[in-house]
């Protein structure tokens, strides 16, 4: 893919991703107060599910944030969204695509409070992370033919790219004790699939249970034993008014 494509869309996130950033290392670093942005925008699960004040926010304020001391956090996020929002947003439209986008965060973020809340996990995280598996799942379904280059330099198409990316991630989970950011990867790969596919309708998923399952074949009609067919000829004797066509 070259040029890369630079949507309106694609340009606000980007601009709003680094803007958030800076204000990040300005409070962070002349400030002195990052943990007070970090306690309470962060996604946290004990923050969340603290009553009598939930701060239910956080699920969509954490994809806004990244590790203030690892610049190559944004940096890498905003390079996937360069590299394959434009052609997604010129398939949907910008409010589409950023919808799509806030989605897949907001799915990646529920994805981890459900299994840190089974698992009694209590960590933060930050990051756009899981918007931006939503959206490499949404490009190897939509474009999975399409030739890019792992790394600028190995060619593969779309899907195979998208597989190999979700597969480093599952082999991650399976192999290491803390993975919490993974976690979050697969959920907002999961919600981009979701999205995409349609699949989060009930309807959607009834429809395809039914284009499954081959439908009963009919059963013959019986002809009922107390009746017959009385012959052409016979039916002529009792005149042409049609009686006595069928006897019982």
């Amino acid at each position: 893919m070259s040029p890369f494509r630079m949507t309106p869309a694609v340009k606000a996130l980007l601009i709003a991703n680094l803007a958030v950033y800076i204000v990040e290392l300005l409070v962070a670093n002349w400030l002195g107060h990052y943990e007070f942005v970090f306690r309470h925008f962060a996604l946290s699960p004990s923050r969340v599910f603290n009553f009598p004040i939930p701060e239910i926010w956080q699920p969509l304020t954490y994809m806004w944030l990244h590790d203030h001391v690892m610049p190559s956090h944004l940096l890498m996020n905003m390079l996937a969204l360069w590299m394959f929002g434009g052609l997604l947003e010129m398939r949907w439209g910008s409010r589409s695509f950023v919808r799509f986008w806030v989605l897949c965060g907001v799915i990646g973020g529920l994805g981890f409070l459900v299994v840190a809340s089974f698992i009694g996990w209590n960590t933060k995280i930050v990051g756009a992370s899981g918007a931006v598996f939503g959206l490499l799942v949404a490009f190897g379904i939509l474009y999975k033919d399409l030739q890019v280059y792992l790394m600028f330099m190995i060619p593969m198409r779309g899907r195979t790219l998208v597989l190999l990316f979700v597969g480093i991630e599952l082999l991650t989970l399976l192999t290491r004790t803390e993975t919490f950011s993974v976690v979050a990867h697969l959920s907002g790969a999961a919600g981009g699939w979701l999205l995409v596919t349609g699949y989060w309708r009930p309807s959607k998923i009834i429809a395809r249970v039914r284009a499954a399952v081959p439908p009963p074949k009919p059963k013959p009609r019986k002809r009922a034993d107390h009746l017959r067919v009385v012959p052409k000829d016979e039916d002529d004797e009792k005149g042409s008014n049609g009686a006595g066509k069928y006897l019982h």
